[in-house]
């Protein structure tokens, strides 16, 4: 029994071990003391499996934590942070990035910019509008991301499935501390809905399906009215699967689709014809 219960000790010790070492940071942070920017910082960071072996060891860890670090300063709005990757004199030395953050860059007024044709004017409007970024915002990255999505969301729902984000200009002004991104999208044509094509395994009725429908021919294109003609087929109980999609001439004819008599019988393929402006 002593024997088992020297073994179960030195097991329990080897665990608090090996969780001690996966709990190694890379490089310990000094010069931050706002608590959401450090946690942020020690995640990007990370750990490591073990201590540092030697100084040379510290040394490449901080300068690792280092480049980790920038990263994520800049993608919060701190542009003139100052990293100082350092190795303490303790034995067994230590990887310490010393940070000093600076000033937080803050949004300046963000503007949109169309590649080609333009859509139309009300629709130019709700599309600016959904992109807009409060100056005086901290300049953070991903607001810049959130809003260029906002834009692309907002032009699918008005008709414009084929809206697309080009590569965006983002000027990071030394001088008056500001972040202001120029967003360049591509609206596409706009689109507007007409009937429907069937490609399916199993007897249905194109009439019926069409009367499903719920957009009138000509109303503009919305990925919710697509959505809505999934919902109700799938309501419908007798596909075994339903896909909609937007096509734009007509999917191949429903006799020349080769036999399977591996799948399920009922599959429905909905392929929603669209005209452009």
């Amino acid at each position: 029994m002593r024997g088992l219960a020297t073994a179960s000790a030195i097991a329990i010790a080897l665990c608090l071990c090996a969780h001690a070492r996966a709990d190694e940071p890379r490089a310990r942070v000094q010069g931050v003391t706002e608590p959401r920017l450090l946690s942020e910082l020690r995640a990007a960071i990370g750990t490591m499996q073990a201590p540092p072996t030697s100084r040379l060891d510290a040394r490449r860890r901080a300068t690792d934590a280092a480049e980790r670090a920038i990263l994520l300063l800049r993608s919060e709005g701190y542009y003139q942070a100052e990293l100082e990757p350092q190795v303490s004199e303790t034995d067994p030395p230590q990887a310490i990035l010393v940070v000093r953050a600076g000033r937080r860059f803050q949004f300046g007024v963000s503007s949109l910019e169309w590649t080609g044709l333009a859509p139309e004017l009300e629709t130019q409007d709700t599309a600016e509008d959904a992109g807009q970024i409060e100056a005086g915002q901290p300049g953070r990255a991903a607001e810049v991301l959130s809003a260029e999505g906002r834009i692309v969301a907002n032009l699918q729902q008005q008709g414009y499935p084929d809206a697309e984000a080009a590569p965006r200009q983002v000027v990071v002004n030394h001088a008056d501390f500001t972040v202001t991104p120029t967003f360049h999208i591509a609206a596409g044509d706009l689109v507007r809905l007409d009937g429907v094509d069937l490609v399916t395994r199993g007897r249905t009725q194109p009439a019926y399906v069409q009367g499903l429908v719920p957009w009138h021919l000509g109303d503009k294109y919305s990925p919710a009215h697509l959505a809505e003609l999934e919902r109700r087929l799938v309501e419908v109980g007798v596909y075994s699967s339903v896909a909609v999609t937007l096509a734009d001439l007509p999917v191949d004819d429903p006799h020349q689709v080769e036999a399977n008599r591996d799948r399920a019988r009922h599959e429905l393929a909905v392929a929603c014809r669209r005209h452009r402006r």
